[in-house]
């Protein structure tokens, strides 16, 4: 009679762990998809609709957010591949990104906004791992809207046009 219980028992507190290590992996691996949009015309508002559009795949829709002289400085193609890398990064993980704004402040005649970036990676059943760092974002007012004066993350440097000559 001993070992049937042991076994009632025993398969009781299993289920009860895999609902448990269940109920934890969904928590962690469901995003929620309401972010809070910041006022439309503000730097922060730029920056945050230049990191959706990466998030996207619109690497067009983000690259325009990007100053001519940016522009002329790094091809849409060179800019494309800093989002493929993205794309790979992410593409071998389980991995969940949150960003928050943390400031905008003007300098000079530009506005630095600062995010926080914090990255979650999960791996069953309880293996979460977490990373923040902190962006800053130069931009200016320039052609009726906001506009990077300066590379943005994820963008850190363009080839230079001489090297491909």
């Amino acid at each position: 009679m001993g070992s049937s219980s042991s076994k009632w028992l025993l398969g009781g507190g299993l289920l009860i762990l895999a609902l448990i290590i269940a109920s934890v992996v969904v928590g962690l691996l469901n995003r929620t998809q309401n972010a809070v949009l910041l006022p439309e015309g503000t730097p922060g508002a730029a920056v945050q609709q230049y990191l959706v559009a990466i998030e996207a795949g619109e690497t067009q829709q983000a690259y325009e957010y990007l100053s001519a002289d940016l522009q002329e400085k790094c091809t849409l193609e060179h800019f494309r591949d800093t989002a493929r890398y993205l794309d790979r990064r992410d593409a071998n993980n389980n991995r969940d990104t949150r960003i928050s704004l943390e400031s905008e402040q003007s300098v000079d005649n530009a506005m630095e906004v600062r995010i926080l970036i914090t990255e979650f990676n999960v791996s069953a059943p309880f293996d979460v791992n977490e990373y923040s760092h902190t962006e800053v974002f130069l931009l200016e007012e320039l052609d009726g809207g906001w506009r990077f004066v300066d590379e943005p993350w994820p963008m850190y440097g363009c080839p230079d046009p001489a090297n491909f000559r």
